[in-house]
């Protein structure tokens, strides 16, 4: 189950009441899906990804493997094609993710995990005949970061669309590819919190997530999209 539904937003009316609505609505369909007998996977494309995928699952009751959002993909594409125009060297050959939440603000370039044919990107910034430096990295960032993805003016080859029938072909194909979604992880002290990090994706939904294996600095960037992310649940849990 592909889950797009989003009410449209009034003229005049919050954030905070266009989101209560859409979950209404969510709730609503998961109900009714429950109810028919699913217990198949749901991908998520609803925005915030991250606070409907944690919904889902309390809604639905699934278990969490099975549940997940189209979170950073559509960035970590546009990662990998900034990185790939910046060094002259094809996608195909470029592994670079953009981790964290589905808000601009929660959005980290995982850097240390970032390289092109076996070559980290960090060790090129220091070589003068590379192509990138630091500022590129910095450049690119912004780009990634200014772009909002959801927008009706945004324009690119890679829609939500088009990322969402890539998913589904990796689920229906049992591809077993690494990509970066949201779902359900514990970080230190903090149990079930909605996160976009790399993850095995197959037939069954997520097979293997890859852990938080990252810099110290992005770890602790995470740890902070984390902890937002749970107090803007709290929020809606609280009504």
């Amino acid at each position: 189950m592909v889950i797009t539904a989003n009410e449209k937003k009034l003229e005049e009316e919050t954030d905070e009441n266009h989101l209560r609505k859409n979950i209404r609505l969510i709730r609503k369909i998961i109900k009714q899906a429950m109810a028919n007998g699913f217990n198949g996977i749901v991908l998520i494309a609803t925005e915030p990804t991250d606070i409907f995928t944690y919904l889902i699952w309390k809604f639905s009751g699934l278990p969490k493997e099975k549940i997940f959002g189209l979170g950073t993909y559509i960035d970590s594409v546009l990662f990998q094609q900034l990185l790939s125009q910046k060094l002259g060297i094809s996608p195909r050959d470029i592994n670079a993710f953009i981790i964290g939440g589905s808000s601009k603000e929660h959005k980290i370039a995982a850097w240390s995990r970032s390289n092109v044919g076996g070559n980290s990107i960090l060790s090129l910034t220091i070589d003068s005949d590379s192509g990138i430096d630091q500022e590129d990295m910095f450049e690119i960032e912004q780009k990634i970061l200014e772009k909002n993805l959801f927008s009706d003016t945004f324009t690119s080859p890679f829609t939500t669309a088009a990322a969402l029938i890539k998913l589904v072909q990796f689920i229906l194909t049992n591809e077993e590819a690494i990509v970066p979604l949201v779902h359900l992880v514990n970080i230190e002290e903090m149990t079930d919190i909605p996160l976009a990090l790399p993850v095995l994706l197959g037939e069954e939904g997520i097979r293997k997530t890859t852990g938080i294996n990252f810099s110290d600095l992005e770890k602790q960037e995470l740890l902070a999209a984390a902890k937002n992310i749970r107090a803007n649940l709290d929020w809606i849990e609280k009504g």
